[in-house]
């Protein structure tokens, strides 16, 4: 297989242009819903369904859902590669899970390097709070039209 050197007079080493592989199979699922695992059952997965559902994602092709275990680590980045992450919703789940190192506040929607992250409540609780119920609809809201 011949692959070409690239030439850069500002680099003393030689530079070697990748092919791409050709059978790369991606899925699209732009959000990525992250759950206790013990929080996780299906009533809250009704109530994850028809939340996402109002926010203008398709339930079963859009949104990749993880029940995570405590103690549990994931990389954002394989996430991002491998469905083309965009949109990362925790739900009372450290975003340090996934190897993101921010401490942010819960219903602040944050962008920083291409995705965008919103931490909430459990989902118990956000079905149980009227007022929660609320304050995630507008950040989600915002978050959304972020990023389209």
């Amino acid at each position: 297989m011949n692959i070409p050197v690239l030439s850069n007079l500002f680099i003393d080493f030689p530079l070697y242009k990748i092919p791409e592989a050709a059978n790369k199979s991606v899925q699209t699922k732009p959000l990525l819903v992250a759950v206790a695992a013990n929080d996780w059952n299906e009533t809250n997965a009704e109530l994850l369904q028809k939340i996402v559902t109002a926010v203008k994602f398709e339930y079963a092709s859009q949104v990749q859902v993880i029940p995570v275990e405590a103690g549990q680590v994931y990389s954002f980045q394989m996430f991002r590669q491998q469905f083309e992450t965009k949109i990362l919703v925790s739900f009372n789940v450290p975003i340090a899970t996934f190897g993101i190192y921010f401490d942010l506040p819960k219903y602040v929607p944050l962008y920083h390097a291409s995705i965008h992250i919103l931490i909430a409540d459990t989902l118990s609780n956000v079905a149980t709070q009227k007022d929660l119920k609320g304050v995630l609809w507008n950040a989600l809201k915002t978050l959304v039209n972020e990023e389209l």
